[in-house]
């Protein structure tokens, strides 16, 4: 008797994706439009503002595309008669009303106090991603080499090359000038924000890049500009976040060709790098790379401490931190510590609840069963996580807009952690 032959199947668990997405499969991705507003906010950098006459108009980005994302999450329950609630939004409702709080406690308004439009911003969306989990009629209608792919990661990989090509496109010209090492910084002013921001979203880009095994293709072309802009960026932040993720992928695959990659991105970087500390006859640039502001950091934290134990239950307000910074030497607006900043300005309630966000966001990320998700979710966050204990980062709008369409793309994610589900079958009672 010969035993039946069983087809081999590939599973999501071993293909990494390569190349573009085809349209089919940007249309049987749901989360792709919702991930690819978001990268196109983060170029877009925020707080913009037009003339129009004699009127000036703001506009967020962010929160715009946040909006835009909240109104197709609804047309997206009533299409599927479901809802999913993620119950990470509690956080960020805990934070929403911290504001009013502070305000009610210093009698001033809620203006002063700061923080409640961005936490807004983040719990709504935080509502709005999980919508957008395929249903079963979309997952079974799903062919093979469909399973093994997904497109919204596209997004965040064309938002690193944009912000790299940018980033290179402002410093290279200024390599001849007579300037400094942190001049020379301060030549990264994308409406995005400076070089710390501009390089923690590089890195969350360049990790999501790695994840689809760049090499002699349009992959490996973006994860050549997004490595050389981090460079220029001169972030010392936001290179050690690099090398923690690189470090982790290559634990991860333990193959040639992540080791290869790294190598090549590596050497690309010291070049650079080279290229930026001796043009322009500037003495100074390769003295302060290899001084970090140790000092200005310990004293800085040391105060950001002082303004926690001065409000410690509900903090000082998120735009009042810098009152508190008088007896250091330089302007600083926040803490450059996530945890410092977060005790400091929404105090032990703001931070406990802050904190266990990101626990929670652990536990989701690594309990996830397929382990290409973890890592294409979890790298990004884990050098985003890094960079933002040394570099101000958190409770800033873009970072948290980023994180948080993240942890909504694994909330999408049928095994998830902390996500309820509320259905009504067509013609039925629901549940």
């Amino acid at each position: 008797m010969t035993t039946p032959r069983v087809a081999a199947v590939a599973t999501p668990t071993t293909l990494a994706p390569r190349g573009l997405p085809s349209a089919t499969q940007w249309r049987r991705d749901p989360v792709a439009v919702p991930v690819l507003l978001v990268a196109a906010a983060v170029v877009g950098g925020g707080a913009q503002e037009f003339t129009f006459g004699e009127r000036t108009i703001g506009i967020n980005t962010a929160q715009l595309a946040v909006l835009l994302i909240a109104v197709l999450g609804v047309v997206r329950i009533v299409d599927t008669r479901r809802v999913r609630l993620d119950m990470l939004t509690a956080a960020f409702g805990v934070l929403m009303v911290l504001p009013v709080l502070q305000a009610l406690r210093d009698g001033s308004t809620i203006l002063d106090a700061g923080g409640a439009g961005r936490f807004v911003t983040v719990l709504l969306l935080l509502l709005a991603m999980p919508q957008f989990a395929r249903t079963d009629a979309e997952t079974a209608a799903l062919t093979q080499p469909d399973a093994d792919q997904h497109a919204w990661d596209i997004g965040f990989v064309g938002m690193g090359v944009a912000l790299g090509a940018w980033t290179l496109v402002k410093v290279l010209p200024t390599l001849n000038d007579q300037l400094g090492f942190y001049e020379l910084k301060d030549a990264v002013r994308l409406p995005l924000g400076n070089h710390n921001y501009v390089a923690a979203m590089l890195v969350c880009a360049l990790a999501i890049t790695l994840i689809r095994r760049p090499g002699r293709d349009w992959l490996g072309a973006s994860a050549a500009v997004i490595t050389l802009g981090l460079a220029v960026t001169l972030s010392r932040g936001g290179w050690l976040s690099a090398v923690a993720v690189l470090a982790v992928l290559a634990v991860v695959r333990r193959d040639r060709g992540t080791a290869r990659i790294a190598l090549v991105l590596g050497v690309l970087m010291a070049v650079l790098l080279a290229v930026v500390v001796v043009a322009g006859g500037s003495s100074d640039r390769l003295k302060a790379l290899f001084s970090p502001a140790t000092s200005s950091r310990v004293e800085l934290w040391a105060a950001s401490w002082d303004a926690f134990l001065e409000r410690p239950l509900l903090g000082v307000g998120v735009t009042r931190f810098p009152e508190y910074m008088t007896e250091v030497r330089q302007p600083y607006q926040h803490a450059h510590s996530m945890v410092l900043e977060s005790l400091a300005t929404t105090g032990i309630v703001g931070a406990l609840a802050y904190l266990g966000y990101w626990v929670a966001i652990a536990r989701r990320v690594l309990t996830l069963a397929d382990p290409r998700l973890r890592m294409v979710i979890g790298l990004p966050l884990l050098g985003l996580l890094l960079h933002a204990q040394i570099d101000t980062l958190n409770y800033l709008l873009v970072y948290e807009v980023v994180v948080a369409t993240l942890v909504g793309v694994a909330a999408t994610q049928p095994d998830a952690r902390f996500v309820r589900v509320w259905s009504r079958p067509a013609g039925g009672t629901g549940q």
